[in-house]
C-alpha cells in the first residue's frame, strides 16, 4: 500500500465506555449512539436496567450489592458506564446511591427497549 494512502485512513481512537467522542469521522450523534450501544451490550448491565425498571423510580445500590454476584466496584464500573452513556441517573442522598432510568434517552435512542426488557425472562438474563 501506498504511505499516501496510509496517512488518509486514521484508526479508532478510544474506548467504548469512557469516551465523549469515540471517532474522528462521525458526527457526535453518531457517537452517542455508539456509547449508548455499547453500553447496552453486556449482560449484567442489562440486569441491572431491568432492576431499574422494575423498581419503577428510583434503586438504592445498597439493592444492586445484595442481588448481583459482582463486587462493588465492579458494580460501580457499570453504573458509569450507563450514566455516560445518558441512560440512567445517579443521585446521592446521604451515604447511599440511587439509580433511575432516563427513559427519554431510551425512547430517542432505542425506541421499544424498555418494554421488550420487561418482558425478557430472568433465566436467559442469567444464562447470558
Amino acid at each position: 500500500m501506498p504511505s499516501s494512502a496510509r496517512s488518509t485512513v486514521r484508526p479508532w481512537t478510544g474506548k467504548l465506555a469512557g469516551v465523549a467522542h469515540l471517532s474522528l469521522h462521525a458526527p457526535p450523534v453518531t457517537d452517542q449512539y455508539i456509547t449508548v450501544f455499547a453500553a447496552l451490550s453486556e449482560p449484567v448491565r442489562i440486569r441491572m436496567l431491568r432492576m431499574m425498571l422494575a423498581a419503577e423510580g428510583d434503586l438504592a445500590c445498597t439493592a444492586l450489592d445484595k442481588t448481583l454476584p459482582i463486587a462493588k466496584s465492579t458494580i460501580s464500573y457499570h453504573v458509569q458506564i450507563l450514566r455516560r452513556a445518558g441512560l440512567i441517573t445517579v443521585r446521592k442522598a446521604g451515604r447511599n446511591y440511587f439509580y433511575q432510568l432516563r427513559r427519554d434517552a431510551f425512547e430517542t435512542f432505542a425506541p421499544g427497549f424498555l418494554e421488550h426488557l420487561a418482558d425478557i425472562e430472568e433465566d436467559a438474563l442469567v444464562a447470558a
